[in-house]
């Protein structure tokens, strides 16, 4: 298996993760006490599913590839849920700065 894809996810979740703190920080939208946490740790999920695509090079265990499966529908779930309060919280800063 080409280790690329869950590499190239892992990257990319810890750029979202990164972004998320910039906006926060600069006050582009009011902070979200749970984001960030859920954030990381989708971070985190998503280096566990490289390092396990990892151990599957190794060991051949088709067992690790449904886990694979399994995680990659964990974090679809859970950053749906973060995206859509992220996306809620952006749409009602736009709706407050229009009023202004």
């Amino acid at each position: 298996l080409d280790l690329r894809p869950l590499y190239t996810l892992y990257e990319h979740k810890k750029c979202m993760y990164q972004r998320m703190q910039y906006i926060f920080n600069n006050n582009y939208i009011k902070e979200m006490p749970d984001v960030l946490p859920a954030l990381k740790a989708i971070e985190q999920s998503a280096s566990v599913l490289y390092k396990l695509q990892l151990k599957y090079q190794f060991s051949s265990n088709n067992n690790i590839l449904a886990e694979i499966i399994n995680k990659l529908s964990e974090i679809e779930a859970a950053e749906k849920q973060v995206l859509e309060r992220i996306l809620e919280e952006i749409r009602r800063t736009i709706d407050l700065k229009a009023i202004v």
